[in-house]
């Protein structure tokens, strides 16, 4: 094998290459423009060109029981211009590691919101004509390094601290699709109230927003409001309201009081306003109450729905749909980023902050680009892409990378029309049943010491030990 020959071929690949199973008609173009914005531009010695690194990092979230290495020979395995007889990995680790530095996270960033952008134009209307999107938090896991506890942090925990450092991300989902629109992540001390704050402005008028309490804050709700964006958020049970109507059972129009910082322009209408000092305002929200068999507490809405047309029970349904995002982290972090037995049991991989966050945008892009694919062929067969299964269509694309990668052209339009059917029929054997579950674990403690810095490993010399305790007993 000539490594040389292989890497100047690595290079000839490089320059355009793509895996055309998940490239939606303007992939590759989103790709080349986040290259660009970005300056990442591709070195004509180097054979890792900076295109085959951005597909080798979103192949890595596909594949993550693989090492990267392998990663980029599957890749390789598949490309029709490989000879079958070069070697599939051309070049080392390391080389691998550097070319990922040189890309960075922020191209991966910018193609991810530029795949969110175009999931958000087009989702379906789900809820009397509007948008729903749900938002809700999640935290991840990655590699135990030094440089990642600084940058992101690990929880304390009652038996010393947490196994691995942690990040906390919070996401906007469009409960229609399940594909994620927009992102943020912070430190894991971080709340998630904070890390939402950005995330609103994503909503646009017309479309509700979908929230939990833990992200409850009164001036935020006004200021959807005044956005004409609709909201219906859960409440805490201790939240201060002024009933101002009874509509039906459970079903109240109400008040709600707050302080608000003055906007930019807005008139100071009193002396102490002009210190900058917080001016009190009142909602009017529509309050739903209602309870679900095997719960003793109520469930507290707010919302600003206050058309009647719309029922109470319209929108107490409406809000069990955000656990859409639960589906959706599970998706992320149970089957896309998943691990085989012997490898970090971490959502990440990456040993520095710059390759994590590469590798979390990279996955919101990867598992929207695969519910891009799956929304197709739902959309071919007439049926809802939240029913077919997001396990069985990654196995699909897996199998079918290097069928579709090597076809000539004259078959690629037959080899679409199998792959949307063979997506089509991988629907849900048990499509998920309405139904409460406590909060338990399986296994809590172990017999075993926790693991500090002084736990490191024992070099051994078996047969010199060996030798000497023959020794020891023949005296």
């Amino acid at each position: 094998m000539n490594i040389d020959r292989a890497q100047r071929l690595l290079g000839i690949i490089s320059e355009d290459f793509r895996v055309d199973i998940l490239c939606a008609p303007k992939t590759r173009e989103q790709i080349e423009a986040s290259l660009r914005q970005h300056g990442v531009v591709a070195k004509r010695e180097r054979p890792l060109r900076p295109l085959l690194v951005f597909w080798v990092v979103l192949a890595m979230c596909m594949h993550r029981n693989l090492s990267i290495p392998n990663v980029l020979a599957k890749l390789l395995a598949a490309c029709p211009r490989w000879p079958a007889g070069e070697s599939r990995r051309p070049v080392t680790d390391g080389a691998i590691a550097h070319a990922r530095l040189q890309v960075g996270a922020k191209p991966f960033r910018t193609f991810f919101e530029a795949v969110g952008a175009d999931a958000a134009l087009s989702s379906e209307p789900f809820f009397h004509g509007m948008k729903v999107r749900a938002l809700d938090g999640t935290h991840l896991t990655m590699p135990d390094t030094k440089v990642n506890e600084e940058r992101f942090l690990r929880h304390k925990a009652s038996r010393g601290r947490s196994a691995w450092p942690q990040m906390r991300a919070v996401a906007l989902v469009d409960v229609a699709s399940r594909k994620v629109l927009c992102a943020n992540l912070g430190t894991i001390k971080q709340g998630e109230r904070e890390l939402a704050v950005p995330l609103y402005a994503a909503v646009l008028p017309g479309e509700v927003v979908v929230d939990d309490r833990g992200f409850f804050r009164i001036e935020h709700l006004w200021q959807l409001n005044q956005r004409g964006v609709y909201f219906l958020s859960r409440i805490p049970k201790n939240t201060g309201l002024r009933k101002v109507q009874r509509i039906g059972k459970g079903d109240y129009v109400v008040e709600l009081q707050g302080r608000r910082q003055l906007q930019p322009g807005e008139g100071m209408l009193r002396k102490s306003l002009r210190r900058g000092g917080p001016v009190k305002f009142r909602l009017k929200v529509r309050l739903i109450i209602s309870r679900i068999r095997g719960c003793d507490k109520p469930v507290m809405l707010v919302t600003n729905l206050l058309d009647p047309k719309i029922t109470a029970r319209e929108l107490a349904i409406l809000y069990h749909a955000r656990w859409e995002t639960e589906l959706c982290f599970d998706e992320l972090k149970t089957h896309l980023a998943t691990v085989t037995h012997g490898k970090s049991h971490t959502t990440f991989r990456g040993k520095s902050p710059e390759l994590v966050e590469q590798e979390f945008w990279a996955m919101l892009a990867i598992y929207n680009l695969v519910r891009g694919r799956m929304a197709d062929a739902a959309q071919h067969q007439g049926l809802d892409p939240r029913f077919l299964s997001f396990v069985d269509s990654l196995c699909i694309l897996h199998d079918r990378l290097a069928d579709i990668q090597k076809a000539p052209t004259s078959r690629l339009v037959q080899l679409a029309r199998h792959l949307l059917a063979e997506l089509a029929a991988a629907t849900i054997d048990r499509p998920r049943r309405p139904r409460s579950c406590p909060r338990v674990v399986k296994v809590k403690m172990s017999n075993y010491r926790l693991r500090r810095a002084d736990c490191t490993e024992i070099e051994l010399d078996i047969e010199r030990d060996l030798l000497l305790i023959n020794k020891r007993l023949a005296s």
